[in-house]
């Protein structure tokens, strides 16, 4: 379960490291940090119910 986590973290990571003009984007920059956190939340939350996040983060889920 936690790998789906690790998963969408790479695949935004991929999707956000360049612009549409394949230029590569300063991930250090708080803007950049802002826009790719945001997007990280949005797919996590889009797939996983509130409760079943908190169960995966604090290890409760008896299929770890």
């Amino acid at each position: 379960m936690k790998n789906e986590f690790r998963k969408i973290v790479k695949d935004t990571l991929a999707e956000y490291s360049y612009d549409n003009d394949a230029q590569v984007i300063n991930m250090t920059s708080e803007y950049s940090q802002d826009l790719l956190a945001e997007a990280i939340e949005e797919r996590i939350k889009s797939k996983f119910h509130i409760f079943r996040i908190n169960k995966i983060l604090t290890g409760d889920s008896p299929s770890e």
